[in-house]
């Protein structure tokens, strides 16, 4: 790993402690907020589409409505038990199958076939198959109560593009827990006060005290998370005939988003992280090469 130069002034702090509790007489310096989050139930999109709005938060930041596909998928797999399972059996369509062993073999029986697709011009179009008539009317049901709806899995994915947007850095390897930027700390809490408002979704925030330790740990992943991005682009560079023009100018718009946060990250921790900036900008030149040996947006 690279040596980064830091230089961190201490803060001083005076407080008086009164039984268990300690009064703190002057404010304390954060780097920012560490947060992570439990997700259950869901949200109706309308509901909080009306809440983003009136809390002034940046229209462009609300979630994708999850596909019709998707919707149906997650309606399928609420019927899903020891004996029966959802199997794709082509784009977009669905099936329930029940286990029906024959001759010790393993084997499932098809009872009901579905598919919904989107267009501007039809709208939502969901088809079933099936000889269960009750069943079909009740995973139609299901369907129709699903839509505009996100339910836990489409939050999650959504919280982890949004920390990302605020420039946030995942504390873990595996992402849960994420360090939260000064700069976005009031946007973050105005978004997780609406998801309080509309949901059972809990929420922690801690303020990050600007120490040696919490630096160093907030440093670490900021740093393997631009080398991870670098890693990748390099190794797509290996290559570049397999990727189109237009796939290196989506790499080259990660690139500058990732030098962008290295230099938020220098400026919030107060260090020197040039050798990771010289590889970024030895990358994005790189990249701007091979666009313009591409040629053609294909």
């Amino acid at each position: 790993m690279e040596r980064f130069s830091s230089q961190r002034r201490p803060h001083m702090v005076e407080s008086n402690v009164v039984g268990k509790v300690v009064a703190i007489t002057e404010a304390i310096a954060t780097a920012g907020a560490i947060s992570w989050w439990r997700l259950s139930g869901t949200i109706d999109e309308y509901n909080l589409q009306q809440a983003w709005k009136a809390a002034g938060l940046d229209e462009k930041l609300l979630p994708h409505s999850p596909s019709a596909s998707r919707i149906l998928r997650r309606v399928l797999r609420e019927h899903e038990n020891k004996t029966t399972l959802v199997r794709s059996v082509a784009q977009e369509v669905y099936a329930l199958a029940r286990r029906a062993d024959e001759n010790d073999k393993l084997r499932f029986v098809e009872f009901l076939r579905a598919r919904a697709t989107e267009s501007e011009v039809d709208g939502v179009d969901l088809q079933i198959e099936s000889e269960d008539t009750k069943l079909a009317a009740e995973i139609r049901s299901s369907f129709e109560c699903g839509r505009g709806k996100l339910d836990a899995s489409d939050v999650s994915g959504w919280l982890c593009d949004l920390v990302k947007e605020l420039k946030a850095v995942s504390l873990r390897d595996m992402g849960g827990i994420y360090f939260i930027p000064f700069s976005a700390v009031a946007t973050w809490q105005k978004i997780i006060g609406v998801l309080r408002a509309l949901s059972g979704h809990f929420f922690a925030e801690v303020p990050a005290l600007r120490s040696d330790e919490a630096v160093d740990a907030i440093l670490d992943a900021v740093i393997r998370e631009a080398k991870a991005e670098a890693d990748e682009l390099e190794r797509d560079l290996e290559d570049p005939e397999k990727l189109g023009t237009r796939a290196f100018k989506t790499r080259a718009t990660r690139c500058e988003e990732m030098s962008e946060k290295v230099k938020t990250y220098e400026a919030l921790l107060e260090v020197n992280m040039e050798p990771l900036r010289e590889r970024l900008r030895s990358l994005q030149a790189n990249i701007a090469a091979a666009i313009l040996a591409g040629g053609s947006d294909e």
